[in-house]
């Protein structure tokens, strides 16, 4: 019997603590040569996109709960212009940013312009344009700016971004650890732990083998060994394939994808573990 290999290592690193949701005030667009209706619409859209897009969003009606509708027009007025007033924006709503824009008919094509402010410093974070022919091509237009408008305030401000639909997937957003992470790193744990058990079983073999000069014990300590061998092999792989996947459902959270697959080879002189899954 050779030496048994050990070639399992696994790193596995503390998380960082999860910044702070990023919190938008999306007030709403201001419509050139578009109805009012319409002109609701299209900022209501803006703001559903933003919120699935990750961010918390205080929305038009909420803004105005909070300030009344004559001070939000005060403030929302000179959100541009003066410090004093972004900063009793954001005083009032709590928020990190401040999303102002304008959709605009010209001629038979729409124009949109979307700014995302700071509310801290006044500066501007993102600004995104464009232009659709059609109604549709603005709706998908004012969707895509959401996207980015998110994505940049949050790299910009040190922000999380937290898409609908993933609270409730198996991911717990109150600090603690996805429940499919928990399991994956406790089942690893165990078979890392019969791994290392196997192998003192096996190197216990070993040494009795070693020692022995009756050929029956011999033999026996060899087929004795060579199982103890493959269940090392075995439960370290899984162990190490269960604490990766483990580390990759923790950081990726929510995200679907397919559960990792794992094969088992057996053979009358080992064994093996493979572990596949696709990347989310």
């Amino acid at each position: 019997m050779h030496a048994l290999p050990l070639a399992v290592l696994v790193a596995v690193s503390a998380a960082p603590d999860q910044p702070p949701q990023l919190k938008i005030a999306c007030p709403g667009l201001s419509g050139v040569k578009v109805s009012d209706r319409e002109t609701l619409f299209y900022s209501e859209h803006l703001a559903q996109q933003l919120a699935a897009a990750g961010a918390k969003v205080t929305s038009d009606r909420e803004i105005s709960a909070v300030l009344g509708l004559e001070r939000k027009r005060q403030l929302l007025g000179c959100s541009e212009s003066s410090s004093q007033c972004v900063t009793e924006l954001a005083g009032a709503l709590g928020v990190d940013a401040l999303v102002v824009g304008d959709v605009a008919r010209l001629q038979q094509r729409y124009q949109v312009n979307v700014k995302l402010i700071s509310v801290s410093s006044t500066s501007l974070l993102a600004a995104e344009s464009e232009r659709a022919d059609t109604d549709e091509q603005l709706v998908d237009a004012l969707t895509t700016i959401a996207g980015r408008l998110a994505r940049r305030g949050a790299e910009r401000l040190s922000r999380s971004l937290v898409p609908e639909g993933r609270v409730g997937s198996g991911t717990s957003h109150s600090g603690g650890p996805p429940i499919l992470a928990i399991a994956l790193a406790g089942g690893g744990v165990a078979a890392a732990g019969f791994g290392g058990y196997a192998y003192t079983q096996a190197s216990a073999r070993y040494e009795n083998l070693l020692a022995t000069t009756d050929p029956a014990t011999a033999l026996q300590l060899r087929n004795d060994g060579i199982f103890w061998r493959t269940a090392t092999q075995l439960g370290l792989g899984v162990g190490a394939a269960a604490l990766v996947g483990a580390a990759v459902t923790f950081f990726l959270g929510g995200a679907p994808a397919p559960a990792p697959e794992v094969a088992v080879s057996l053979s009358p002189g080992g064994g093996g573990v493979a572990l596949s899954w696709s990347w989310p």
